[in-house]
This record gives structure tokens, C-alpha cells and sequence, in this order.
């Protein structure tokens, strides 16, 4: 049997949730602000919400993947969970929830 990691929680800065969703997999990119430019992963460790609460996540247009994955990340710090990886590469997940930050579980919208 093979290890799984998490559950870890990603929120979306850039789009994209029609691929992850699709393809079980999260894009490397080169971090912004002060946590370097080293392409990576980056997730909070934890649930949904546990980390909603812990860091008063409550914006109902930002969208948060929270998931599962067979890599082991980066061990860094207990709060940020990071693969780093080549540009480009992806880091295979399952996910196991979408969700608003509000709280509220996301919805496919009908077309």
C-alpha cells in the first residue's frame, strides 16, 4: 500500500480549477512577495476547516482545493506544506473538497 499525504488546502491565485479538477493535479509556480521565487507547490497543512478558522478565511469569491497525494512535501515549516518542483511541472493530487471561503461547498454552474 502506498502512503498518502494530507488532507493539505491550496487556494487559487490564478485560475485554473477546470484542469486541476479535470487532471487531479496542481502547477508549479514561482512564489510571490516575500517567500522567494522558487517554483513550488504551496499548501496549508490541514483541513478545509481547520485552516478556515485558523486563518479567517471567509472571502466567498476565493475558491480552496482541499486534497490528498502520494508525494511527501517539503518539510519546511508546520503551517506551509511545499513540493518544489521544475516550472511547469504538476503535483498529482485527489482532491477531496472545493470550497468558497466562505465556507460554502463549491458548485459546478450549469452552462
Amino acid at each position: 500500500m502506498v502512503d498518502e499525504y494530507g488532507p493539505f488546502v491550496h487556494g487559487l491565485n490564478k485560475g485554473g480549477l477546470e484542469d486541476i479538477r479535470g487532471n487531479q493535479r496542481l502547477l508549479s509556480s514561482p512564489a510571490r512577495g516575500i517567500a522567494g521565487g522558487a517554483n513550488a507547490v504551496r499548501a496549508y497543512y490541514g483541513s478545509f476547516e481547520k485552516r478556515q478558522k485558523n486563518k479567517n478565511w471567509h472571502n466567498p469569491s476565493k475558491v480552496y482545493i482541499e486534497f490528498m497525494t502520494f508525494l511527501p512535501p517539503y518539510q519546511h515549516d508546520p503551517i506551509m506544506a511545499r513540493w518544489f518542483m521544475n516550472e511547469g511541472e504538476y503535483l498529482p493530487i485527489r482532491i477531496t473538497g472545493i470550497f468558497y471561503g466562505s465556507g460554502k461547498p463549491w458548485e459546478i454552474k450549469p452552462k
